[in-house]
């Protein structure tokens, strides 16, 4: 009995869970990344651009840590 009531326990659980998982995930965004040379992003560095297709991602300029998401949508939608 211990097992059953576990397992409803368990699968209450598991459906509560999956209920309130977020419906979109930043991952799954498409966005172009406009990259800086400063923090203030004042100086442009390079810019990449997402692609509907894995590798297809292409990238132009220099790649700094100082970044700003741009154009956030689907593309392939």
């Amino acid at each position: 009995m211990k097992k059953v009531k576990k397992l409803g326990l368990l699968a209450v659980l598991v459906i509560a869970a999956m209920a309130y998982r977020p419906t979109e995930s930043a991952a799954a965004k498409f966005c172009e990344y406009a990259y800086y040379y400063d923090a203030a992003h004042t100086q442009p560095a390079g810019r990449c651009f997402p692609s509907c297709y894995a590798g297809g991602n292409y990238c132009i300029g220099d790649v700094t840590e100082y970044y700003v998401l741009e154009n956030c949508g689907d593309p392939c939608a």
